[in-house]
């Protein structure tokens, strides 16, 4: 199985069977045949074909993401022959803005080696897959407005993060004629803002949709219009009047949740979590 899920990653990280077949010296049919046994073996179809590249199915971005967990935990097996619990990793699932309010607390404890663990960075919806399927440790990401609670996920504390329109200059238009650069249509936070401008009556004039907020900053920067950001992502850029604050009657607001795995053996008042908690606040 080990085998087959290293075969399995390398088909994805090199983009292709061909690639993957040369980089592990093995014929392409010998590859196709590895795969087959796994998709055999876990009773799910891989892999799809959208004209002539492969894709992994929805089911096959589960399986490669739990794949490369295990690859990792393998490694560290075979690494270490006496493995000292007391030096386990913890694995941290994050959303952007989050990894940034944090940055200081991660520089300061890797330095000085006070926690072990490992980061990763991604879009919520992303993280919270990985947190049901028991990827992470803890995870911290933007709670979606029709959240239902997982019965592997415990929530430790949930947080409420503003929001803040910036542009290059204040419009003084009406409201449904200033262009937005908005988070893309299926993210958590584009629902929480969708749900202040329905209750407002507005149809907002979106004229770019994005995943990255440095991207909705930059243009934002650039004149093109008005980013909702979080306060902390563009505090510096305030303050050198290089962006400025839309004055709006209302604010907008998003729910981020702090989640902990129950697979994990962290528990609520570890003092990681604690730290993090008195950081993300």
């Amino acid at each position: 199985m080990i085998q087959e899920l290293k075969r399995l990653t390398s088909i994805v990280d090199q983009g292709s069977i061909t690639k993957a077949s040369k980089k592990l010296f093995l014929t392409q049919p010998a590859l196709s045949l590895s795969i087959k046994r796994l998709e055999d073996e876990i009773g799910i179809k891989l892999f799809k074909h959208i004209g002539k590249r492969l894709v992994l199915t929805r089911e096959g971005k589960s399986v490669y993401q739990i794949g490369t967990q295990i690859l990792k935990l393998w490694t560290k097996i075979k690494d270490n022959k006496n493995i000292n619990l007391e030096e386990a990793k913890y694995s941290i699932g994050i959303f952007d803005n989050a990894a940034l309010k944090l940055s200081k607390f991660f520089q300061k404890s890797f330095s000085k080696n006070i926690f072990k663990f490992e980061i990763t960075i991604d879009r919520s919806s992303t993280l919270i897959k990985a947190m049901r399927n028991g990827l992470f440790d803890i995870c911290i990401c933007i709670v979606a407005v029709d959240f239902a609670l997982e019965k592997e996920v415990i929530v430790v504390k949930e947080f409420v993060e503003k929001l803040i329109p910036v542009s290059r200059k204040l419009w003084k238009k009406e409201m449904k004629n200033i262009p937005f650069i908005m988070y893309n249509n299926d993210s958590a936070t584009r629902k929480y803002t969708d749900e202040v401008f329905i209750k407002h009556n507005i149809k907002p004039n979106i004229i770019v949709e994005s995943t990255s907020p440095a991207f909705m900053k930059n243009l934002a920067m650039g004149g093109f219009g008005v980013a909702l950001l979080p306060e902390n992502f563009v505090e510096t850029e305030i303050k050198q009047k290089k962006l400025f604050v839309q004055k709006f009657p209302f604010q907008f607001k998003r729910k981020v949740g702090l989640f902990l795995s129950k697979d994990s053996n962290l528990k609520k008042e570890d003092r990681l979590v604690q730290e993090i908690i008195k950081n993300l606040q």
